[in-house]
């Protein structure tokens, strides 16, 4: 029981430290230290709608410091600093590193195969072609763009 707890509670911390991060260090005002996080990200963007959701900087080997390379890095480390979660919530830990892991082959995924990326992933395709893009912050699971209401189909709900 504990453990299915732990995997619970691990799928949506994951899931909504991949919203914060989006929203907040990507798209946000987290100051100077993500702004080279910032522009590799806009130039993700601007790719993406300027080849319909393809970007070829995936097709790049992953030791490059684009959007691969930083996105990598940046997972790596931020999985690094729980690992001393092991001791006290192995099924936890496994939970997000299986979550990181998920993010990072199934993300680059859906930005080659874009057919795949649209029928799998809609709300983050939406976050791409849809309006100013700050919304659908959700990459891998749209739980908490449902509950912070920031899906792109709830943001135009909000206007009316």
């Amino acid at each position: 029981m504990f453990t299915v707890l732990e995997i619970v509670i691990g799928v949506l911390y994951a899931s909504l430290a991949e919203w914060l991060l989006h929203k907040y260090v990507l798209h946000g005002v987290a100051g100077s230290v993500s702004r080279d996080f910032q522009a590799s990200h806009w130039i993700h963007h601007r790719a993406v709608r300027k080849y319909a959701l393809y970007d070829p900087r995936y097709e790049k080997p992953f030791w490059h410091w684009e959007v691969r390379g930083k996105e990598i890095v940046a997972v790596w480390l931020l999985l690094a600093l729980h690992t001393p979660l092991v001791f006290v919530a192995p099924a936890f830990l496994a939970t997000i590193v299986t979550f990181g892991f998920s993010y990072l082959y199934l993300h680059r995924k859906m930005h080659l195969q874009t057919g795949w990326g649209k029928r799998w992933f809609p709300g983050h395709m939406e976050h791409h072609l849809v309006g100013n893009q700050q919304h659908s912050y959700n990459v891998l699971l749209p739980i908490w763009d449902y509950l912070l209401r920031t899906r792109a189909k709830d943001t135009k709900r909000k206007k009316k």
